[in-house]
Protein backbone atom coordinates (compact mmCIF):
# COMPACT_ATOMS: atom_id res chain seq x y z
CA UNK A 1 0.00 0.00 0.00
CA UNK A 2 1.42 3.43 -0.97
CA UNK A 3 1.89 6.20 1.64
CA UNK A 4 -1.12 8.15 0.41
CA UNK A 5 -3.38 5.11 0.75
CA UNK A 6 -2.42 4.35 4.35
CA UNK A 7 -2.78 8.04 5.22
CA UNK A 8 -6.19 8.18 3.53
CA UNK A 9 -7.31 5.11 5.47
CA UNK A 10 -6.22 6.72 8.73
CA UNK A 11 -8.07 9.95 7.94
CA UNK A 12 -11.25 8.03 7.04
CA UNK A 13 -11.13 6.07 10.30
CA UNK A 14 -10.43 9.22 12.31
CA UNK A 15 -13.52 10.82 10.78
CA UNK A 16 -15.66 7.74 11.50
CA UNK A 17 -14.39 7.65 15.08
CA UNK A 18 -15.22 11.33 15.43
CA UNK A 19 -18.78 10.65 14.20
CA UNK A 20 -19.11 7.83 16.72
CA UNK A 21 -17.88 10.08 19.53
CA UNK A 22 -20.38 12.75 18.57
CA UNK A 23 -23.18 10.22 18.79
CA UNK A 24 -21.95 8.72 22.07
CA UNK A 25 -21.79 12.17 23.65
CA UNK A 26 -25.30 13.06 22.47
CA UNK A 27 -27.27 9.92 23.32
CA UNK A 28 -29.50 10.05 26.40
CA UNK A 29 -30.53 7.43 28.94
CA UNK A 30 -27.89 4.98 27.72
CA UNK A 31 -26.45 2.18 29.87
CA UNK A 32 -23.00 2.28 31.41
CA UNK A 33 -21.53 0.80 28.26
CA UNK A 34 -21.94 4.14 26.50
CA UNK A 35 -19.49 5.92 28.77
CA UNK A 36 -16.90 3.17 28.42
CA UNK A 37 -17.27 3.21 24.63
CA UNK A 38 -16.91 7.00 24.59
CA UNK A 39 -13.73 6.91 26.71
CA UNK A 40 -12.07 4.15 24.69
CA UNK A 41 -13.09 5.68 21.37
CA UNK A 42 -11.71 9.04 22.50
CA UNK A 43 -8.39 7.45 23.49
CA UNK A 44 -8.19 5.69 20.13
CA UNK A 45 -9.06 8.92 18.33
CA UNK A 46 -6.12 10.66 20.00
CA UNK A 47 -3.74 7.82 19.14
CA UNK A 48 -4.88 7.76 15.52
CA UNK A 49 -4.44 11.53 15.24
CA UNK A 50 -0.90 11.35 16.63
CA UNK A 51 -0.08 8.47 14.26
CA UNK A 52 -1.40 10.43 11.31
CA UNK A 53 0.90 13.39 11.95
CA UNK A 54 3.84 11.11 12.79
CA UNK A 55 3.41 9.45 9.39
CA UNK A 56 3.21 12.77 7.58
CA UNK A 57 6.51 13.77 9.17
CA UNK A 58 8.26 10.47 8.37
CA UNK A 59 9.95 9.23 5.22
CA UNK A 60 8.28 6.43 3.32
CA UNK A 61 11.67 4.72 2.99
CA UNK A 62 12.07 4.14 6.70
CA UNK A 63 11.70 0.50 7.91
CA UNK A 64 9.13 1.67 10.44
CA UNK A 65 6.98 3.16 7.70
CA UNK A 66 7.19 -0.01 5.62
CA UNK A 67 6.02 -2.06 8.60
CA UNK A 68 3.22 0.44 9.13
CA UNK A 69 1.85 -0.24 5.64
CA UNK A 70 0.67 -3.65 6.84
CA UNK A 71 -1.92 -1.85 8.95
CA UNK A 72 -3.82 -0.88 5.83
CA UNK A 73 -3.92 -4.20 3.95
CA UNK A 74 -7.25 -5.75 2.99
CA UNK A 75 -8.88 -7.29 6.08
CA UNK A 76 -6.05 -5.84 8.15
CA UNK A 77 -6.49 -4.04 11.50
CA UNK A 78 -7.59 -0.70 10.00
CA UNK A 79 -9.90 -2.35 7.48
CA UNK A 80 -11.54 -4.51 10.15
CA UNK A 81 -12.02 -1.56 12.50
CA UNK A 82 -13.43 0.62 9.71
CA UNK A 83 -15.91 -2.10 8.76
CA UNK A 84 -17.00 -2.47 12.39
CA UNK A 85 -17.43 1.30 12.74
CA UNK A 86 -19.58 1.47 9.61
CA UNK A 87 -21.86 -1.27 10.94
CA UNK A 88 -22.15 0.50 14.29
CA UNK A 89 -22.91 3.85 12.68
CA UNK A 90 -25.60 2.28 10.49
CA UNK A 91 -27.59 1.66 13.65
CA UNK A 92 -27.34 5.34 14.52
CA UNK A 93 -28.43 6.51 11.07
CA UNK A 94 -31.58 8.04 12.51
CA UNK A 95 -29.65 10.30 14.85
CA UNK A 96 -29.44 13.25 12.45
CA UNK A 97 -33.18 13.24 11.86
CA UNK A 98 -33.87 12.90 15.55
CA UNK A 99 -31.55 15.78 16.35
CA UNK A 100 -33.27 18.00 13.78
CA UNK A 101 -36.62 17.20 15.32
CA UNK A 102 -35.33 17.93 18.79
CA UNK A 103 -35.87 14.36 19.94
CA UNK A 104 -33.60 12.51 22.33
CA UNK A 105 -31.32 9.97 20.71
CA UNK A 106 -31.99 6.38 21.70
CA UNK A 107 -29.41 3.71 22.50
CA UNK A 108 -29.83 1.00 19.82
CA UNK A 109 -27.01 -1.33 20.85
CA UNK A 110 -27.07 -4.67 22.61
CA UNK A 111 -24.45 -5.75 25.13
CA UNK A 112 -22.85 -7.92 22.45
CA UNK A 113 -22.46 -4.89 20.15
CA UNK A 114 -20.73 -2.89 22.87
CA UNK A 115 -18.46 -5.77 23.82
CA UNK A 116 -17.41 -6.36 20.21
CA UNK A 117 -16.69 -2.67 19.65
CA UNK A 118 -14.59 -2.43 22.81
CA UNK A 119 -12.57 -5.49 21.80
CA UNK A 120 -11.87 -4.02 18.37
CA UNK A 121 -10.92 -0.64 19.83
CA UNK A 122 -8.57 -2.24 22.33
CA UNK A 123 -6.87 -4.34 19.66
CA UNK A 124 -6.33 -1.34 17.40
CA UNK A 125 -5.12 0.79 20.33
CA UNK A 126 -2.49 -1.84 21.09
CA UNK A 127 -1.25 -1.87 17.50
CA UNK A 128 -1.26 1.94 17.22
CA UNK A 129 0.59 2.32 20.53
CA UNK A 130 3.32 -0.02 19.30
CA UNK A 131 3.46 1.87 16.00
CA UNK A 132 4.06 5.10 17.85
CA UNK A 133 7.07 3.52 19.60
CA UNK A 134 8.75 3.53 16.16
CA UNK A 135 9.79 -0.13 16.63
CA UNK A 136 9.19 -1.66 13.22
CA UNK A 137 9.96 -5.25 14.31
CA UNK A 138 7.65 -5.11 17.28
CA UNK A 139 5.01 -3.46 15.10
CA UNK A 140 5.24 -6.22 12.49
CA UNK A 141 4.81 -8.86 15.18
CA UNK A 142 1.81 -7.03 16.65
CA UNK A 143 0.13 -6.74 13.24
CA UNK A 144 0.71 -10.44 12.57
CA UNK A 145 -0.78 -11.32 15.95
CA UNK A 146 -3.81 -9.16 15.23
CA UNK A 147 -4.25 -10.81 11.83
CA UNK A 148 -4.10 -14.25 13.45
CA UNK A 149 -6.84 -13.18 15.84
CA UNK A 150 -8.94 -12.08 12.89
CA UNK A 151 -8.25 -15.35 11.07
CA UNK A 152 -9.16 -17.38 14.15
CA UNK A 153 -12.44 -15.51 14.31
CA UNK A 154 -13.01 -16.17 10.63
CA UNK A 155 -12.33 -19.87 11.13
CA UNK A 156 -14.86 -19.87 13.94
CA UNK A 157 -17.40 -18.32 11.62
CA UNK A 158 -16.58 -20.96 9.00
CA UNK A 159 -17.11 -23.72 11.55
CA UNK A 160 -20.45 -22.21 12.60
CA UNK A 161 -21.45 -21.82 8.97
CA UNK A 162 -20.52 -25.42 8.23
CA UNK A 163 -22.53 -26.60 11.23
CA UNK A 164 -25.53 -24.65 10.02
CA UNK A 165 -25.04 -25.93 6.47
CA UNK A 166 -25.01 -29.54 7.69
CA UNK A 167 -28.08 -28.96 9.84
CA UNK A 168 -30.10 -27.34 7.05
CA UNK A 169 -31.06 -30.60 5.24
CA UNK A 170 -32.33 -32.06 8.51
CA UNK A 171 -34.33 -28.92 9.26
CA UNK A 172 -35.66 -28.78 5.72
CA UNK A 173 -36.65 -32.43 5.93
CA UNK A 174 -38.52 -31.83 9.18
CA UNK A 175 -40.23 -28.79 7.71
CA UNK A 176 -41.22 -30.82 4.65
CA UNK A 177 -42.71 -33.53 6.88
CA UNK A 178 -44.64 -30.95 8.89
CA UNK A 179 -45.83 -29.29 5.69
CA UNK A 180 -46.80 -32.65 4.15
CA UNK A 181 -48.66 -33.67 7.30
CA UNK A 182 -50.52 -30.38 7.38
CA UNK A 183 -51.30 -30.63 3.67
CA UNK A 184 -52.45 -34.24 4.11
CA UNK A 185 -54.73 -33.29 6.99
CA UNK A 186 -56.10 -30.39 4.99
CA UNK A 187 -56.67 -32.65 1.98
CA UNK A 188 -58.52 -35.22 4.10
CA UNK A 189 -60.65 -32.52 5.70
CA UNK A 190 -61.72 -31.02 2.38
CA UNK A 191 -62.20 -34.44 0.74
CA UNK A 192 -64.55 -35.60 3.51
CA UNK A 193 -66.44 -32.32 3.28
CA UNK A 194 -66.91 -32.81 -0.46
CA UNK A 195 -68.39 -36.29 -0.06
CA UNK A 196 -68.92 -38.80 2.72
CA UNK A 197 -69.46 -41.62 0.22
CA UNK A 198 -66.86 -44.37 0.26
CA UNK A 199 -67.17 -47.09 -2.37
CA UNK A 200 -63.85 -48.66 -1.36
CA UNK A 201 -65.19 -51.28 1.09
CA UNK A 202 -67.91 -52.34 -1.35
CA UNK A 203 -65.36 -52.66 -4.14
CA UNK A 204 -63.09 -54.72 -1.89
CA UNK A 205 -65.96 -57.12 -1.13
CA UNK A 206 -66.59 -57.67 -4.83
CA UNK A 207 -62.93 -58.36 -5.60
CA UNK A 208 -62.49 -60.63 -2.59
CA UNK A 209 -65.41 -62.78 -3.73
CA UNK A 210 -64.25 -63.33 -7.31
CA UNK A 211 -62.39 -66.39 -8.54
CA UNK A 212 -58.97 -66.06 -10.13
CA UNK A 213 -59.22 -65.60 -13.87
CA UNK A 214 -62.77 -64.28 -13.80
CA UNK A 215 -63.38 -61.51 -16.33
CA UNK A 216 -60.22 -62.13 -18.34
CA UNK A 217 -62.35 -62.45 -21.48
CA UNK A 218 -63.62 -58.91 -20.88
CA UNK A 219 -60.19 -57.38 -20.18
CA UNK A 220 -58.76 -59.01 -23.31
CA UNK A 221 -61.64 -58.07 -25.59
CA UNK A 222 -60.80 -55.69 -28.48
CA UNK A 223 -63.47 -53.23 -27.33
CA UNK A 224 -62.06 -52.93 -23.81
CA UNK A 225 -58.47 -52.67 -25.07
CA UNK A 226 -59.50 -49.89 -27.47
CA UNK A 227 -61.20 -48.02 -24.63
CA UNK A 228 -58.25 -48.54 -22.30
CA UNK A 229 -55.86 -47.14 -24.89
CA UNK A 230 -58.05 -44.09 -25.39
CA UNK A 231 -59.25 -44.92 -28.90
CA UNK A 232 -62.80 -44.56 -27.63
CA UNK A 233 -63.64 -42.25 -24.75
CA UNK A 234 -66.83 -44.08 -23.75
CA UNK A 235 -67.52 -47.81 -23.30
CA UNK A 236 -71.12 -48.87 -22.73
CA UNK A 237 -71.58 -52.33 -21.21
CA UNK A 238 -75.22 -53.43 -21.02
CA UNK A 239 -76.39 -56.80 -19.73
CA UNK A 240 -79.41 -58.62 -18.40
CA UNK A 241 -79.94 -58.98 -14.64
CA UNK A 242 -77.58 -61.58 -13.16
CA UNK A 243 -75.12 -61.44 -16.07
CA UNK A 244 -72.33 -60.23 -13.77
CA UNK A 245 -72.25 -56.54 -14.70
CA UNK A 246 -71.17 -55.38 -11.26
CA UNK A 247 -68.45 -58.03 -11.05
CA UNK A 248 -67.12 -56.95 -14.46
CA UNK A 249 -67.19 -53.33 -13.29
CA UNK A 250 -65.26 -54.29 -10.14
CA UNK A 251 -62.74 -56.29 -12.18
CA UNK A 252 -62.28 -53.29 -14.47
CA UNK A 253 -61.72 -50.94 -11.52
CA UNK A 254 -59.25 -53.37 -9.95
CA UNK A 255 -57.38 -53.64 -13.24
CA UNK A 256 -57.22 -49.85 -13.59
CA UNK A 257 -56.04 -49.35 -10.01
CA UNK A 258 -53.31 -51.96 -10.37
CA UNK A 259 -52.04 -51.21 -13.86
CA UNK A 260 -53.00 -47.66 -14.79
CA UNK A 261 -53.37 -45.41 -11.76
CA UNK A 262 -50.41 -43.10 -11.14
CA UNK A 263 -49.62 -39.49 -10.33
CA UNK A 264 -50.65 -38.56 -13.86
CA UNK A 265 -53.48 -41.04 -14.46
CA UNK A 266 -56.58 -40.85 -12.31
CA UNK A 267 -59.12 -43.57 -11.53
CA UNK A 268 -62.55 -43.08 -9.96
CA UNK A 269 -65.58 -45.35 -9.70
CA UNK A 270 -69.18 -45.34 -8.55
CA UNK A 271 -71.53 -48.21 -7.72
CA UNK A 272 -75.04 -46.85 -8.26
CA UNK A 273 -76.65 -49.45 -6.04
CA UNK A 274 -79.94 -48.13 -4.70
CA UNK A 275 -79.20 -50.00 -1.47
CA UNK A 276 -76.10 -47.89 -0.85
CA UNK A 277 -76.36 -45.28 1.85
CA UNK A 278 -75.15 -42.50 -0.43
CA UNK A 279 -76.53 -39.38 -2.05
CA UNK A 280 -78.29 -40.85 -5.10
CA UNK A 281 -78.15 -37.62 -7.11
CA UNK A 282 -75.90 -36.45 -9.91
CA UNK A 283 -74.28 -34.04 -7.46
CA UNK A 284 -73.69 -36.84 -4.96
CA UNK A 285 -72.14 -39.23 -7.48
CA UNK A 286 -69.96 -36.53 -9.06
CA UNK A 287 -68.87 -35.34 -5.61
CA UNK A 288 -67.70 -38.87 -4.86
CA UNK A 289 -65.71 -38.92 -8.11
CA UNK A 290 -64.19 -35.54 -7.21
CA UNK A 291 -63.26 -36.81 -3.75
CA UNK A 292 -61.49 -39.87 -5.16
CA UNK A 293 -59.51 -37.92 -7.74
CA UNK A 294 -58.57 -35.20 -5.25
CA UNK A 295 -57.48 -37.71 -2.60
CA UNK A 296 -54.90 -39.15 -5.00
CA UNK A 297 -53.20 -35.77 -5.33
CA UNK A 298 -50.89 -33.91 -2.94
CA UNK A 299 -51.91 -30.39 -3.93
CA UNK A 300 -55.34 -28.80 -3.63
CA UNK A 301 -56.44 -26.59 -6.55
CA UNK A 302 -57.38 -23.03 -5.61
CA UNK A 303 -60.79 -23.61 -7.19
CA UNK A 304 -61.58 -26.30 -4.61
CA UNK A 305 -60.13 -24.39 -1.66
CA UNK A 306 -62.24 -21.39 -2.61
CA UNK A 307 -65.37 -23.54 -2.93
CA UNK A 308 -64.69 -25.12 0.47
CA UNK A 309 -64.28 -21.83 2.31
CA UNK A 310 -67.19 -20.18 0.53
CA UNK A 311 -69.71 -22.87 1.42
CA UNK A 312 -68.30 -23.77 4.82
CA UNK A 313 -68.52 -20.17 6.00
CA UNK A 314 -72.12 -19.95 4.81
CA UNK A 315 -73.11 -23.40 6.01
CA UNK A 316 -74.26 -24.37 2.51
CA UNK A 317 -73.58 -27.36 0.24
CA UNK A 318 -71.84 -27.10 -3.13
CA UNK A 319 -74.10 -27.07 -6.16
CA UNK A 320 -73.88 -29.32 -9.20
CA UNK A 321 -72.17 -26.47 -11.03
CA UNK A 322 -69.65 -26.06 -8.19
CA UNK A 323 -68.78 -29.75 -8.25
CA UNK A 324 -68.51 -29.80 -12.05
CA UNK A 325 -66.17 -26.80 -12.08
CA UNK A 326 -64.09 -28.29 -9.27
CA UNK A 327 -63.87 -31.58 -11.16
CA UNK A 328 -62.41 -29.79 -14.17
CA UNK A 329 -59.71 -28.22 -11.98
CA UNK A 330 -58.70 -31.66 -10.69
CA UNK A 331 -58.86 -33.32 -14.10
CA UNK A 332 -56.33 -30.75 -15.29
CA UNK A 333 -53.87 -32.36 -12.87
CA UNK A 334 -54.05 -35.68 -14.75
CA UNK A 335 -53.01 -36.54 -18.28
CA UNK A 336 -55.87 -39.05 -18.45
CA UNK A 337 -58.67 -40.11 -16.11
CA UNK A 338 -60.74 -43.29 -16.09
CA UNK A 339 -64.24 -43.16 -14.59
CA UNK A 340 -66.26 -46.36 -14.12
CA UNK A 341 -69.97 -46.10 -13.27
CA UNK A 342 -71.74 -49.34 -12.47
CA UNK A 343 -75.51 -49.92 -12.56
CA UNK A 344 -76.42 -46.67 -14.26
CA UNK A 345 -79.98 -47.99 -14.43
CA UNK A 346 -80.17 -47.77 -10.62
CA UNK A 347 -79.35 -44.07 -10.68
CA UNK A 348 -82.76 -42.44 -10.02
CA UNK A 349 -84.32 -40.67 -12.96
CA UNK A 350 -87.32 -39.21 -11.17
CA UNK A 351 -85.41 -35.96 -10.57
CA UNK A 352 -83.26 -36.17 -13.68
CA UNK A 353 -80.19 -37.45 -11.79
CA UNK A 354 -79.26 -40.01 -14.44
CA UNK A 355 -79.57 -37.55 -17.33
CA UNK A 356 -77.57 -34.93 -15.42
CA UNK A 357 -74.84 -37.44 -14.59
CA UNK A 358 -74.44 -38.48 -18.23
CA UNK A 359 -74.51 -34.84 -19.36
CA UNK A 360 -71.80 -33.75 -16.92
CA UNK A 361 -69.56 -36.72 -17.76
CA UNK A 362 -69.80 -35.80 -21.44
CA UNK A 363 -69.03 -32.17 -20.64
CA UNK A 364 -65.93 -33.28 -18.75
CA UNK A 365 -64.88 -35.46 -21.68
CA UNK A 366 -65.19 -32.48 -24.01
CA UNK A 367 -62.80 -30.44 -21.86
CA UNK A 368 -60.42 -33.06 -20.45
CA UNK A 369 -58.99 -36.47 -21.31
CA UNK A 370 -61.64 -38.62 -19.63
CA UNK A 371 -62.45 -42.25 -20.49
CA UNK A 372 -65.78 -43.36 -19.03
CA UNK A 373 -67.34 -46.81 -18.75
CA UNK A 374 -70.97 -47.49 -17.86
CA UNK A 375 -72.74 -50.75 -17.03
CA UNK A 376 -76.51 -50.98 -17.11
CA UNK A 377 -79.50 -53.19 -17.73
CA UNK A 378 -81.14 -52.94 -21.12
CA UNK A 379 -83.36 -49.90 -20.68
CA UNK A 380 -84.55 -48.09 -23.82
CA UNK A 381 -83.82 -44.56 -22.61
CA UNK A 382 -80.31 -45.52 -21.51
CA UNK A 383 -79.62 -47.47 -24.70
CA UNK A 384 -80.63 -44.46 -26.76
CA UNK A 385 -78.17 -42.28 -24.83
CA UNK A 386 -75.31 -44.62 -25.80
CA UNK A 387 -76.49 -45.68 -29.24
CA UNK A 388 -73.46 -44.21 -30.99
CA UNK A 389 -70.67 -45.22 -28.58
CA UNK A 390 -68.49 -48.32 -28.30
CA UNK A 391 -70.61 -51.11 -26.79
CA UNK A 392 -69.61 -54.43 -25.24
CA UNK A 393 -72.42 -56.61 -23.90
CA UNK A 394 -71.81 -58.41 -20.64
CA UNK A 395 -72.97 -62.02 -20.59
CA UNK A 396 -72.47 -64.97 -18.29
CA UNK A 397 -69.22 -66.26 -19.77
CA UNK A 398 -68.81 -70.06 -19.66
CA UNK A 399 -65.28 -69.86 -18.28
CA UNK A 400 -66.36 -67.45 -15.55
CA UNK A 401 -69.29 -69.68 -14.61
CA UNK A 402 -67.04 -72.72 -14.39
CA UNK A 403 -64.55 -70.84 -12.20
CA UNK A 404 -67.34 -69.65 -9.95
CA UNK A 405 -68.75 -73.15 -9.56
CA UNK A 406 -65.30 -74.53 -8.79
CA UNK A 407 -65.07 -72.05 -5.97
CA UNK A 408 -68.45 -73.10 -4.58
CA UNK A 409 -67.90 -76.89 -4.45
CA UNK A 410 -67.10 -76.68 -0.75
CA UNK A 411 -70.69 -75.60 -0.13
CA UNK A 412 -72.19 -78.74 -1.66
CA UNK A 413 -73.07 -81.83 0.40
CA UNK A 414 -70.17 -84.10 1.37
CA UNK A 415 -71.40 -86.88 -0.90
CA UNK A 416 -71.05 -84.61 -3.94
CA UNK A 417 -67.68 -83.24 -2.78
CA UNK A 418 -66.34 -86.83 -2.77
CA UNK A 419 -67.77 -87.72 -6.19
CA UNK A 420 -66.03 -86.01 -9.13
CA UNK A 421 -68.59 -87.29 -11.65
CA UNK A 422 -71.39 -85.82 -9.60
CA UNK A 423 -69.50 -82.52 -9.36
CA UNK A 424 -69.12 -82.42 -13.13
CA UNK A 425 -72.82 -83.13 -13.59
CA UNK A 426 -73.83 -80.38 -11.17
CA UNK A 427 -71.53 -77.83 -12.83
CA UNK A 428 -72.76 -78.77 -16.29
CA UNK A 429 -76.41 -78.48 -15.35
CA UNK A 430 -75.93 -75.11 -13.63
CA UNK A 431 -73.83 -73.74 -16.49
CA UNK A 432 -76.52 -74.78 -18.93
CA UNK A 433 -79.19 -73.15 -16.79
CA UNK A 434 -77.40 -69.77 -16.86
CA UNK A 435 -76.51 -69.99 -20.54
CA UNK A 436 -77.65 -66.87 -22.30
CA UNK A 437 -78.00 -64.78 -19.16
Amino acid sequence: MDPLSITASLIAIIQLTSTLLEYLNSVKDAPKGRAQCAIEASNLYNLLTVLRYRMEESSSNEPWFNALKALGIHHGPLDQYRHALEQILEKTSGSSSARKLGSSLLWPFKKEDVKDLLVRIERLKTVISIALEMDHFKLSQAIKADMRTIQDGTEGIKVDTETIRKALPVLENKLDRIRDTHQGDRLSEISEWISSANFGPQHADFITGKQDGTGVWFLESPAFVAWLQGSSETLFCPGIPGAGKTMIAAITVDHLLRTMQSDSIGVAFVYCNYKNDVDLTATGFLASILKQLLSSQTAIPDQITGMYHRHRDRGTDPTLEDISTALLSVLDMYSRTYIVIDALDECPENKGARTQLIKIIRMLQAKANVCSMFTSRFLPDIQSEFASVLTLEITANDSDVQRFLEGQIHRLPKCIQRDEEMQTLVKTRIAKAVDGM
